[in-house]
């Protein structure tokens, strides 16, 4: 099976959240909570803009991971690099949905 086939729908679904994201934008506050690792307080704040971080950083990931795994011979570390494509989409949609649901008025 095609590589471009199995990631196609990972692909899908960042653009999904980058358009809904955009749509959210107006009834998002200016800051939004975006870095729970850190301390509680303003660190944990950051401008409505950096909700689009997530999905691009799945982007990334989604195109490098796709690259390497062409490379390689090893059926099982494509399918890990795979696997890791579908976690990050996953974990970065649940993230942005979880803010917006948290902090929009939707």
């Amino acid at each position: 099976m095609s590589v471009v086939k199995i990631i196609s729908p990972c692909l899908l679904i960042n653009f999904l959240v980058v358009v809904f994201i955009f749509f959210v934008m107006s009834k998002l506050p200016p800051v939004i909570p975006l870095f729970y690792g850190s301390p509680e307080g303003e660190t944990q704040l950051a401008p409505q803009t950096f909700l689009f971080i997530p999905p691009l950083i799945c982007l990334v990931i989604t195109l490098v991971n796709s690259m390497i795994s062409r490379l390689l011979k090893d059926e099982f570390l494509q399918k890990v690099l795979i696997g890791a494509i579908y976690t990050t989409t996953i974990l970065s949609t649940i993230t942005v949905v979880k803010i917006v649901f948290l902090i929009g008025n939707i």
